[in-house]
């Protein structure tokens, strides 16, 4: 016989339970996640009264902004899902419940005004405009071009990171802003952080073009910021929105900063590099992830894929 208690009340002890085994940005994550969608959502259930039907009528409910007045997009609906599967998965070690059995199915969804992208004639324009700036953060985006990194990555980054003489830059660590919830007290903080994953330490070769930019505009500081030039840091939504004011200043249709590591990937996929190789590079755990999210065939190539189709008929 399973033990009855309400979800609002394990769910706190769980996320004790989880704070000690991971990192404090990760538990940060479970916090706001658990707090803003999945205890209002279920905070008069029973552990033992959620079943497939419930879960996957909240999916929808997130999906709509029924709860909360945020209509979520689907991954992350996904990601709430999968940190409520985790703590039902506690749950049932606990003897709370006895079956975790659930096929939760998401809506398709596309959103054909969200470009993923850069074309080859605004990566141009890019690098150009970068030439004639002594704006570090302009600098900072064309890093970004040419090394597909993270945001938080780019933020962290000093100039003692790079090794001018090899032509390399280490990656080892990334800024973010995290969610706090402290007794009554909710605020964010930001943290200076290991990446993301393991595989996300990593040393990427850099480029002749992106060397002769940096060499010129070196501080004499190496633990200055890359986008600063001095030892004070920017945070990641700053970046994004300078970022967002560099593409309508120079004319270039809007994307998110995140595009131009799709950018990144999909150009050295269709310039011939191998996906392991661009893989190690992103700092993805593995090819699959480099292929499913990162790799965006433009329309040249699949002109030719139709043409190849057409000869061999």
């Amino acid at each position: 016989m399973t033990k009855r208690v309400l979800l609002k009340d394990l769910i706190i002890k769980w996320l004790d339970y989880k704070r000690h085994y991971i990192k404090e940005s990760t538990y940060s994550l479970y916090v706001e996640i658990v707090y803003k969608y999945i205890t209002p959502s279920l905070k008069d259930k029973y552990v033992d009264e959620i079943n497939e039907e419930i879960v996957q009528d909240l999916v929808f409910s997130w999906l709509e902004g029924k709860d909360t007045g945020i209509c979520l997009k689907i991954d992350s609906a996904k990601n709430n899902i999968i940190i409520l599967k985790n703590f039902l998965k506690y749950a049932k070690k606990g003897g709370y419940i006895d079956s975790l059995d659930m096929d939760i199915q998401y809506p398709k969804k596309y959103d054909i005004n969200d470009r993923m992208v850069l074309d080859n004639i605004e990566c141009d324009k890019i690098i150009n405009v970068v030439r004639f700036s002594n704006n570090l953060k302009d600098i900072g985006i064309l890093f970004t071009l040419f090394t597909g990194l993270r945001i938080g990555e780019l933020c962290a980054l000093k100039w003692g990171d790079i090794d001018f003489k090899n032509r390399i830059v280490k990656i080892s660590k990334t800024i973010q802003r995290i969610y706090v919830r402290d007794n009554n007290k909710k605020y964010t903080k930001l943290i200076i952080t290991v990446p993301k994953t393991k595989t996300s330490i990593r040393e990427i070769p850099l480029s002749e073009i992106l060397i002769d930019l940096l060499l010129v505009r070196i501080p004499f500081d190496k633990e200055a910021y890359i986008l600063t030039g001095i030892d004070k840091y920017i945070e990641p939504r700053t970046m994004r929105s300078y970022f967002s004011r560099f593409l309508k200043k120079n004319n270039i249709a809007h994307i998110k900063f995140h595009g131009l590591r799709h950018t990144f990937a999909t150009r050295c996929i269709n310039l011939g590099a191998d996906y392991k190789t661009v893989s190690e590079i992103l700092g993805h755990a593995s090819v699959n992830i480099t292929l499913n999210l990162y790799v965006h065939p433009q329309m040249e190539q699949k002109r030719r894929c139709i043409e190849l189709l057409e000869k061999g008929m």
